[in-house]
């Protein structure tokens, strides 16, 4: 029963990354052996399946105007030349490349996944990264290692306003900020060690590190 509980997920899996079908195609595939599992294998009544799909549905928009709202603040800033002037700043704030990869990929970075998530903060720093001289690699390890304590609070509280709904946890949101301190502190520092190990050519790189 686990498995088969499972199965939708991994069909969804493997469709995407094995067969390599295109979301559109992928995404309706899955929603119909679900479908068929929920109602021949678990004999759920139909009353519910259309109130899980019509909730999904309402949680889907609620996800894409936030992602919206991150397309658009995207294509504002390429627009309106701020990518450029946010990269000639930052040389300008410090020219080490250490602080500049903390910086972009952390600070402004979690900024990103606090406005929007889902992803977008890797979307908008990587090439960030890229065009103040990171190589591409360092760049999209950089950008997707620095988009991570700060998920618990991405998308404009989603994990925590959508995931917990249901719990009604008080001070849940305070518990998640406590056990963010530790990571906090490490991902930076991880940061940097990503910069030095892959960026920088110099015989003593702890040094450089330390």
């Amino acid at each position: 029963m686990t498995f088969l509980a499972l199965s939708p997920i991994l069909l969804f899996i493997m469709l995407l990354f094995v067969v390599r079908w295109p979301l559109f195609k992928a995404a309706p595939i899955v929603f119909l052996y679900t479908t068929i599992v929920a109602i021949t294998i678990w004999k759920s009544p139909l009353s519910e399946l259309f109130s899980a799909v019509g909730k999904g549905g309402l949680l889907s928009l609620d996800i894409i105007f936030i992602i919206l709202g991150a397309v658009v603040f995207l294509r504002f800033l390429e627009g309106t030349g701020q990518i450029v002037k946010m990269q000639e700043n930052l040389k300008a704030l410090s020219p080490d490349p250490r602080l500049q990869a903390v910086f972009l990929a952390w600070f402004f970075g979690s900024f990103i996944e606090g406005i929007s998530g889902f992803g977008t903060p890797a979307v908008i720093v990587a090439p960030l990264l890229v065009g103040i001289g990171f190589s591409k690699l360092t760049a999209i390890s950089i950008a997707l290692l620095a988009n991570s304590t700060a998920v618990t609070f991405g998308a404009v509280g989603t994990p925590v306003r959508i995931g917990f709904a249901d719990l009604h946890a008080n001070g849940l949101n305070i518990l998640a900020a406590k056990l963010s301190i530790l990571p906090g502190i490490l991902v930076p520092v991880m940061i940097l060690g990503f910069y030095v190990q892959f960026e920088l050519n110099a015989p003593n790189r702890w040094r450089h590190f330390r």
